[in-house]
């Protein structure tokens, strides 16, 4: 997998960003022994809006999220599910730079493309916890750095 999360609002009250990515996928067909390769590209509009304080970089900070995914193929692959849509909705609290909890509602649609392209929809809850070891902190060095 490739990617980059572009950020569309930086050091904005609101921060929106668009995660673009793309994923090789290898299937091996167990009758035959081959093996297809076939490409996922991925794309999710993601939104970070604070709620008790004014930005996203402050400590003890309550925040909603909210993003859309969409995971197409572009081959002609019989693979059941590779067509996705995911919308995320969600909040966290952001205890310091370091430890971070969110719990997010998850509504996914897949369709199959095995057999007639039906839908399934699958809920999901998800409760996160993220815990950052390095914080980033500005270098000293001086001089021309050779």
């Amino acid at each position: 997998m490739i990617g980059s999360r572009i950020h569309i609002t930086p050091h904005q009250q609101i921060q929106s960003r668009v995660l673009l990515r793309l994923e090789q996928r290898n299937f091996r067909n167990l009758e035959t022994k081959e093996w297809d390769q076939v490409y996922r590209p991925r794309v999710r509009f993601e939104s970070i809006i604070p709620i008790n304080r004014k930005s996203y970089y402050n400590d003890k900070l309550w925040y909603g999220l909210l993003d859309a995914e969409w995971l197409f193929v572009t081959d002609d692959v019989e693979e059941r599910f590779a067509n996705r849509f995911r919308l995320r909705v969600g909040g966290g609290y952001r205890l310091n730079y370091s430890l971070r909890f969110e719990i997010l509602y998850m509504n996914q649609q897949s369709r199959d493309e095995t057999e007639n392209g039906f839908v399934t929809i699958d809920n999901v809850i998800r409760f996160r916890i993220k815990h950052y070891v390095n914080k980033a902190k500005p270098s000293k060095a001086t001089g021309t750095g050779n």
